[in-house]
């Protein structure tokens, strides 16, 4: 290599087959090689943040940390920023980029650095599961030597294009907070995640146009005589139409808020007994969507008690843990029951219970998450939360 001026070794990394680039930023942010990690990337996913979240975290710690994302194609979720920016704090800085003109953000960069050496990675891995690990993704890996002039000058310029789209982009590079995560949700530049795989599902791969604009727009240049035009035979750039951000059909996702009666220990006294660990859905919203949860057809009747029915260790995935949920409705209640300790203790009264129906073909049935309050998705999920409940401050939804 010495006859490049700068660079002490290159390298091809490649997946799957070879090491992932998601196993490779691990090991690198994990050590203490590095003092500085900057990052461009065009998707965010919390399929990927949260594999690469505790070395993040980590170097956040101790280093400096920035990272650029795009919001365009609906390819970065509400999800995958928020734990992004949670797996950067506090000390880390999260930019959005977006240019309002015709123009899709669409780099992979990942740069770690030290006082005497630096490693540009240059590729087409997204900071999604599948851009980290599981698809068929390639990047160069370019190792600097820092004791040299044009290792130095190169490396001045590959930051001034990452401060292009972070500190120095102006109108068209936002600075991620939790109140701007809602302003993004909100005008519709990012979707939940079990909204955007329903699109996908349907072979759509863009949001709608956002509601309202946040980010400036800066004129891109197009191809000389290209502009307006298009070749014999060749269909016209269409779009497909979207619902607007947000709204899905029914029966992907339930969403619930969590009260005392759901989250409650009731006697707390020594030697009384407390409540059964029991999540008090709704009649109404195991009516709406019986097939969501397999009713009735998956539950068999209590022999002891005529007229229950019971479907038992049902496998649900919480944090990273799979647990087993028993289910049971009767004639003689007016609520559809869910009995878990560990959702019991999961929450807290307020909180936004979040249960995502699966394929089942990981082992579990349904993936849970708690949405607690004050959190940057939590607006966005509440506000799905859109049938009362009667005498109750409970409220559920389906998206």
């Amino acid at each position: 290599m010495a006859e490049s001026g700068f660079l002490s070794g290159i390298a091809l990394l490649t997946q799957p087959g070879g090491r992932s680039i998601g196993d490779y930023l691990n090991g690198q942010l994990s050590s203490r090689s590095w003092t500085g990690f900057r990052a461009a990337v065009a998707f965010v996913k919390r399929s990927g943040v949260r594999y690469v979240a505790g070395s993040l975290r980590s170097m956040a710690a101790t280093g400096k940390v920035e990272v650029s994302v795009g919001v365009d194609c609906g390819g970065t979720s509400v999800e995958g920023l928020e734990a992004l920016l949670e797996a950067t704090s506090p000390r880390g800085r999260v930019w959005v980029y977006h240019n309002e003109s015709d123009s899709t953000f669409h780099p992979k960069i990942f740069l770690l650095t030290s006082k005497d050496k630096a490693e540009l990675i240059v590729g087409s891995s997204n900071l999604t599961e599948g851009g980290l690990f599981t698809n068929s993704e390639a990047s160069l890996r370019l190792m600097l030597d820092l004791s040299r002039d044009r290792a130095r000058a190169f490396l001045r310029t590959t930051e001034e294009s990452l401060d292009a789209w972070g500190c120095s982009g102006g109108e068209l590079a936002r600075l991620l907070t939790p109140s701007f995560l809602r302003e993004l949700a909100a005008a519709g530049y990012v979707g939940a995640e079990a909204f955007t795989r329903r699109l996908e599902d349907d072979g759509v791969t863009t949001l709608a146009s956002p509601r309202r604009k946040l980010f400036g727009s800066t004129r891109v240049s197009r191809p000389a005589g290209r502009a307006g035009r298009r070749h014999r035979g060749e269909p016209p750039e269409t779009r497909p139409p979207v619902e607007p951000a947000l709204r899905v059909e029914p029966g992907v996702t339930f969403l619930m808020t969590l009260q005392q009666t759901d989250v409650g220990r009731g006697q707390v006294t020594t030697g009384a007994s407390q409540r059964s660990p029991e999540i008090f859905i709704p009649l109404a919203a195991r009516n709406e969507q019986p097939a969501f949860w397999d009713y009735p057809a998956a539950f068999t009747e209590d022999s002891r008690r005529p007229g229950k029915l019971d479907r038992t260790a049902v496998k649900m995935l919480l944090g990273a843990t799979v647990v087993d949920v028993n289910m049971m409705t009767w004639p003689v209640k007016h609520d559809f029951r869910l009995r878990s300790e560990a959702l019991r203790s999961a929450g807290h009264i307020g909180d936004v219970l979040r249960i995502e129906r699966t394929d089942g073909v990981r082992g579990y049935t349904y993936h849970v998450t708690i949405i607690p309050k004050g959190s940057a998705l939590y607006p966005v999920m509440k506000a799905q939360c859109v049938n009362p409940v009667r005498n109750s401050d409970k409220a559920w939804g389906y998206v």
